[in-house]
């Protein structure tokens, strides 16, 4: 069995899985005041474009709504990551965490140390990729 076969199928230590959730605790600290306050900007700019709009010319309309779109997605992607994050702790909580949500095997500390909030194993997630 190659090294790389060997680090995917060992588990999280204690101490691993400690580093890990203390860190997702922080990043979700930081996620939920990041969509608070998004979600604030959104409500206050969205108001705010119709009436700041009036007099502008076609591009400037455009611009202003090509801004609030942006900002719209980005604050849609702090969501998303919340969100993985969210499930990521309560996968801990559970005992469920580090184990492949596709097939049971162990994920690997190396995976989850690089990427915390990933569901499957590497074989799964080459076989997902495969598929599309």
């Amino acid at each position: 069995m190659s090294a790389a076969a060997t680090s995917e199928q060992h588990p999280l230590s204690e101490d691993a899985l400690a580093q890990i959730r203390s860190e997702l605790e922080s990043e979700f600290t930081r996620l939920r005041a990041q969509v608070d306050e998004d979600e604030r900007e959104l409500t206050i700019e969205g108001k705010s474009v119709g009436i700041q709009t009036a007099g502008d010319d076609e591009a400037d309309r455009g611009a202003k709504l090509s801004q609030h779109e942006q900002q719209a997605s980005l604050a849609s992607n702090a969501q998303l990551l919340l969100a993985q994050t969210a499930m990521a702790l309560g996968r801990i909580e559970a005992g469920a965490y580090g184990t492949c949500t596709s097939c049971s095997a162990a994920i690997g500390t190396a995976r989850l140390q690089a990427f915390p909030r990933v569901t499957t194993c590497l074989s799964c997630q080459h076989e997902a990729e495969r598929r599309r």
